[in-house]
């Protein structure tokens, strides 16, 4: 590679693709974390050093398998959209959240009557 004093065009921008997901993960699990999204296909953005990836596909994103990989080494996967973006279409967007039960609560006392976009967090709060 070349080293450059400034940024490449595509530096910043999403990569393009229907699906799109953030994953965030200890660099310690690079390696595991990038040959999981490498078997998938995708097009991918972020930094491995930082933890931080977006991954984009017009295909299908084998969302349990990448989301297991990242999970046992200690990270995340949420998926910020997908084609079937209805009411979670069918994808598990979040993955295990370990507050869901305060977060309700917190819901319940600030927003009794579910008036703040019902359903559109973890858990469908």
């Amino acid at each position: 590679g070349e080293v450059i004093g400034q940024p490449p065009p595509w530096w910043g921008r999403v990569p393009p693709g229907e699906v799109l997901a953030e994953v965030r993960f200890p660099p310690a699990a690079a390696g595991a974390v990038l040959d999981a999204a490498a078997g998938a296909g995708m097009a991918l953005r972020g930094s491995a050093v930082a933890g931080r990836l977006l991954l984009a596909t017009d295909g299908q994103l084998p969302v349990s398998a990448l989301r297991k990989t990242v999970e046992d080494a200690g990270g995340r996967v949420v998926v910020l959209a997908t084609p079937d973006d209805g009411p979670d279409g069918g994808v598990d967007r979040w993955g295990q959240i370990s507050g869901l039960a305060l977060m309700r609560r917190v819901k319940e006392r600030f927003d009794p009557g579910r008036r703040m976009s019902p359903g559109r967090f973890v858990g469908g709060i």
